[in-house]
């Protein structure tokens, strides 16, 4: 492929790491090391600052949620996965996902979503947790908070 050719798509690409960054929709990805239960992932769920968000309109959690899942399929196979399964299965989610974790959670490999949501004409002060199982995409688990 020519520089030509490429130049669009790597333009595009820029563009879309640095929207994603840009305005508070950034997704932190991570790789757990070690395995978890699920009362650990719940416990971390259950004291996640979600203060970079609360003053965000929910009316914006639409287009943070394109850019946060956008931001996803650029990372790798796997992430992309998950942000094509994020999409499918919750496409009417007002939810943003802003942490997630690659993860065997009980002996399942698994995927945490920690999302930021909030009501109609709210704002972005309440999360989700999310518990999918990788080799399937079942939900293990959901939890909210506030």
């Amino acid at each position: 492929m020519r520089l030509g050719t490429r130049l669009p798509v790597i333009l595009a690409t820029i563009a879309l790491t640095s929207a994603a960054a840009g305005c508070g929709a950034r997704v932190t990805y991570t790789q757990e090391a070690e395995p978890l239960t699920l009362s650990e992932v719940e416990s971390r769920a259950a004291s996640f600052d979600q203060s970079r968000w609360s003053a965000t309109a929910s009316e914006r959690a639409a287009e943070l949620r394109t850019r946060s899942l956008a931001s996803l399929r650029l990372r790798d196979e796997t992430a992309t996965l998950l942000a094509d399964l994020l999409t499918a299965e919750f496409h009417a989610s007002r939810g943003v996902p802003v942490q997630i974790s690659e993860t065997v959670i009980d002996g399942t490999p698994a995927w945490t979503v920690v999302e930021v949501y909030g009501p109609a004409g709210g704002s972005l002060d309440r999360r989700r947790l999310w518990v999918l199982s990788r080799p399937d995409g079942d939900v293990i688990s959901s939890s909210t908070y506030r």
